[in-house]
């Protein structure tokens, strides 16, 4: 496992957080703020961890309760920056996140592309225990469906 510190989010790491998301182009790199919000305002219901290497940030899990569902968690995001990936960074953001959630989430789901590019992300999820429960054709585009994967806790 990789030697990293992974902490809740705090505001000081949004500059980080954007450069982790323009690498990995999880979103708009411009949504960290709004996104962020709602965690640094410590509103319920949302968990935004953050993975550091000395001062730089490398890594996010982003987690949201779902609304209409009896304690299911959804991760939204998940991304380690690509010169940290294949160091076991993105197993510890998903082992904190369950650590966090256990005894106030029965479910987390995680939604992927079904695209081969994603067979990595796919398998990286399987490797940690969640199993492909959905997949909708062209949810994401033309020819790119989404996988939902779901872990009971």
């Amino acid at each position: 496992m990789t030697s990293c510190e992974i902490r809740p989010l705090a505001a000081s790491d949004l500059p980080g957080l954007r450069g982790v998301v323009a690498a990995t182009g999880l979103f708009p790199a411009e949504m960290v703020a709004e996104l962020a919000a709602p965690v640094l305002d410590a509103k319920p219901g949302v968990l935004w961890f953050t993975a550091h290497r000395g001062d730089a940030v490398i890594g996010l899990a982003y987690a949201v309760a779902e609304p209409m569902a009896d304690r299911v968690w959804n991760m939204l995001a998940l991304g380690v920056d690509p010169a940290h990936q294949g160091q076991g960074v993105g197993r510890a953001l998903v082992a904190h996140l369950e650590i966090a959630l256990a005894g106030q989430a029965r479910m987390i789901l995680v939604d992927t592309s079904g695209t081969d590019a994603f067979a990595g992300a796919r398998a990286f999820y399987a490797a940690r225990g969640y199993h492909p429960v959905a997949r909708i054709p062209d949810y994401w585009g033309d020819g790119d469906d989404k996988v939902t994967f779901c872990k009971g806790l």
